[in-house]
Order: C-alpha cells, then sequence, then structure tokens
C-alpha cells in the first residue's frame, strides 16, 4: 500500500527493481513496476527513461519519444543521456525537424557534446532536404 511517507523509499525500489529486469531482458515486468511508479510520482525522470528504454528494445520509437519527452521535461532538459535519446527516438519515427530542435537545445546546454549529435544532425537534415 503506498503512502506518503514510504513513497520515496517505495519509488527508489521500483526503479532498482525494474533496472534488474531490464537487465535480464524482462521488458514486460519492468514496464508494470515503472507503470505503477509513474501513477504515483508523475515527474519521476528515471521511471520515464526507463519507460523510454523499454519501448526502445521494442522497436516502439513513438512510444519511446513521448516517454523521453517527460524525462526530458522533468529532468529540466539538461541531461545530455535523456536528450540524446529523445533526438534519436524522434528521428527513428521520422520527426526529424523535432530530432533537429532536440540536438540544439542539447547543444546550447552542452556544446562539447557535438560528436554525440553529430550523427542525427546529419541524418535528419538530409531527411528534412528530400
Amino acid at each position: 500500500m503506498w503512502n506518503f511517507e514510504d513513497a520515496e523509499y517505495l519509488v527508489r525500489r521500483c526503479l532498482l527493481l525494474a533496472d534488474v529486469y531490464i537487465q535480464n531482458n524482462k521488458y514486460d515486468t519492468a514496464s508494470e513496476l515503472l507503470h505503477c511508479v509513474l501513477q504515483h510520482d508523475k515527474a519521476c525522470t528515471k521511471a520515464y527513461e526507463y519507460a523510454g528504454y523499454v519501448d526502445e528494445k521494442d522497436q516502439a520509437y513513438k512510444d519511446a519519444a513521448n516517454e523521453y519527452e517527460y524525462a526530458w521535461k522533468f529532468g529540466g532538459q539538461a541531461n545530455p543521456t535523456i536528450g540524446y535519446k529523445l533526438a534519436f527516438s524522434y528521428m527513428k519515427d521520422k520527426r526529424y525537424a523535432d530530432a533537429t530542435d532536440v540536438c540544439r537545445q542539447l547543444l546550447r546546454v552542452q556544446p562539447d557534446y557535438l560528436w554525440l549529435c553529430k550523427e542525427i544532425l546529419e541524418k535528419s537534415r538530409n531527411n528534412l532536404k528530400i
């Protein structure tokens, strides 16, 4: 039973357990735990990041992008790993303009991450020209 006093503890434990399930390729079980976490903490960046990763593994890039959008938003648009994953998911979902925008946002915050975004930027720009 979830209660306010134990919420932080339960969220951490569920995220740790979801991580174990993800490492063991038990994505359905991990998804259930993440869904439970997000029901009780709608701003849990790590849960959205894990959910995006699970969707990415299922090649559900549209769903992954949605999860990463929340992680990016609630993380203050500052985590380069989430920004990269969001841009990558956008690119895979053929949302090239969105992928380019996220890369630009990321490079404003972390200019030294050009090497990270270069491939996504080039592919997205080339697909926008077509």
